[in-house]
């Protein structure tokens, strides 16, 4: 079994004053491998973008939704 992960944090000030922008990202996979002609790959990523706008007439948070994804290599 194979597994790795990827991970992205960042806050940062926008280009107007007290815009404020905060984002994530982390994406997991994970690798079985059943016997050496097959095996299974497991992908998850997840991210977010939180920004704080300069009126507050703006909601102040927009995020993406979980996406999961598969595959599978056999030979």
């Amino acid at each position: 079994m194979y597994y790795r992960l990827v991970a992205q944090a960042r806050r940062e000030d926008g280009m107007q004053r007290e815009t404020n922008m905060k984002s994530y990202y982390l994406a997991p996979s994970v690798t079985m491998e059943f016997t050496p002609q097959t095996s299974l790959t497991l992908l998850a990523a997840c991210s977010a973008k939180m920004a704080a706008p300069p009126t507050a007439s703006c909601p102040p948070t927009a995020r993406s939704p979980i996406r999961l994804m598969a595959a599978s290599t056999a030979a």
